[in-house]
């Protein structure tokens, strides 16, 4: 009897070994609620390798434990750091596996990241540091955030935060960060 249970628990394990090999992004997965480090604005800026306006170009969908996507983006604008004009990194998530509830970038979004160097073999160059913590979309002369940073409350757009509903959003001037990542940075 002992036996038969040893080779059902055996069974088991070595099914869902095959289940997580073969984890896929696709339309049929789920949003993932994940914790993050928080960085504060300043680690995050002392922190970056890379910190840039970048313009996304492509994404492919990278399969495995933990799906990513691959972005291509051309570098608008540097704020702190080198790299070639074009460059690769990642984003956690893909397709309607998304982590946090944030999309993924698409062709023709830009957006100011801040970057970390991929270290050993990687799909990409770089990844975002914290991801919706050092991600700001650029909407004309505002950056709109998914993740409020009380540090940033200052250059807040004071009309358009206003108008928003989700607690979580927070609208801040284009120009006062860049000001601030240079301060900070120095």
């Amino acid at each position: 009897m002992h036996r038969y249970i040893f080779v059902f628990i055996v069974l088991i394990v070595l099914c869902g070994c095959g289940i997580v090999g073969n984890t896929k992004c696709s339309p049929s997965s789920t949003g993932i609620e994940a914790e993050r480090e928080w960085y504060s604005f300043k680690d995050s800026v002392e922190q970056a390798d890379l910190i840039v306006e970048v313009e996304i170009v492509e994404n492919s969908i990278i399969n495995g434990y933990m799906c990513k996507t691959k972005h291509t983006a051309t570098v608008l604008e540097y704020f702190g750091g080198e790299s070639e004009q074009e460059i690769t990194f990642l984003q956690e998530g893909g397709n309607s596996a998304l982590i946090n509830g944030n999309g993924i970038f698409q062709p023709g979004e830009r957006y100011i990241l801040m970057l970390k160097e991929t270290v050993g073999e990687s799909a990409a160059q770089f990844w975002i540091l914290g991801d919706e913590l050092s991600t700001y979309k650029v909407d004309g002369d505002s950056l709109i955030r998914t993740m409020e940073y009380e540090e940033l409350q200052s250059i807040e757009v004071d009309h358009m935060n206003d108008l928003i509903e989700d607690e979580y959003l927070q609208i801040i001037d284009r120009d006062e960060l860049i000001n601030k990542v240079k301060e900070t940075g120095e």
